[in-house]
């Protein structure tokens, strides 16, 4: 995937096809860098950053309010064409070529998959629990001799795919620059450490999936627009960077080492948003709640007379 980042006629041209061609993906990867963008903790979750900085005391920084105005400023992408994207601004332009492009010197690619089928072929027999299948598969691609595959040529790699969940606004991150053990780096330490500091996955998909949060992607992003997400990862067994506890029944692993574990695919599951009160149910139960604190009170006067 390549898109230019100049804006001559023919690179808009190329743009507006990629955007016909593939508007699920670009939906998918708009939608993980608002998730970043809008958190609280976008200063940590923004990485990398699209080139929109602001100079202060001759030190340029990430410009945050710039890059939110140039988010919002984006247009449904079903009703891109040459004439809309000519009437963008030069920053929210620049933006959408940035975000449609992979930005890692490792990675060549991304690919999604909206066939189910796709994924089953991925790994034997693969086995769902309780979680239904992906909305999308997010292939990653990545140029050959990483420090992940030089330790699996040595080592070699678990047969199955192992899975890693996390909040909507940490995949921006993740898919482009791999997975960091939380408290380094400025990334922050979610769930404790119980099983010592890493990259905590699972071999099975329920426990992964318990550890992912529901976030707001783009407002246009469609499917999209809310979501939550697991990431299908590639580890390296043999190395005593990696450790597998309870194989029997959480299949925990702990990897201290990020050069240890690989992103292959992110699943990615449509979401209702944030969970919300039911106050039918709470004007319910606190009348049942009234008339038993009622009752009583007129069972201990009845005992009193």
């Amino acid at each position: 995937l390549q898109v230019a980042m100049g804006s001559s006629r023919e690179e808009d041209g190329e743009l507006v096809r990629l955007v016909r061609d593939r508007q699920g993906y670009c939906d998918l990867m708009i939608s993980l860098f608002a998730a970043a963008l809008l958190s609280p903790r976008a200063s940590s979750c923004c990485v990398p950053f699209p080139p929109i900085t602001t100079t202060e005391r001759g030190i340029a920084e990430r410009d945050f309010t710039a890059a939110r105005a140039h988010l919002s400023a984006l247009p449904p992408l079903k009703t891109l064409t040459p004439t809309t994207l000519s009437r963008m601004s030069s920053g929210s332009k620049q933006l959408l070529r940035w975000l449609l492009a992979p930005s890692s010197d490792s990675i060549t690619g991304f690919h999604l998959h909206t066939d189910a089928q796709y994924w089953e072929k991925q790994q034997p027999a693969p086995v769902w629990g309780e979680v239904p299948a992906p909305a999308a598969i997010l292939t990653l691609e990545y140029l050959p001799g990483s420090p992940f595959e030089r330790s699996a040529e040595q080592h070699g790699v678990h047969s199955r795919l192992v899975f890693h969940g996390s909040a909507a606004a940490a995949w921006h991150s993740i898919v482009r620059t791999g997975l960091a053990i939380g408290g380094a780096g400025g990334v922050k330490k979610a769930n404790g450490a119980v099983f010592g500091d890493g990259i905590y996955l699972s071999g099975k998909l329920e426990a992964a999936r318990s550890f992912s949060k529901p976030g707001r992607g783009w407002r246009w992003g469609g499917r999209y627009r809310w979501f939550v997400c697991v990431a299908a990862c590639e580890v390296v067994t043999g190395s005593s960077g990696v450790k597998r506890i309870e194989p029997e029944t959480s299949d925990y692993w702990v990897v201290a080492d990020p050069s240890l574990v690989r992103v292959k695919h992110l699943l990615v599951w449509p979401s209702n948003g944030p969970s919300k009160l039911n106050w039918t149910a709470l004007v319910q139960l606190g009348a049942v709640g009234f008339l038993v604190v009622l009752l009583a009170k007129l069972l201990q006067v009845w005992t009193q007379v």
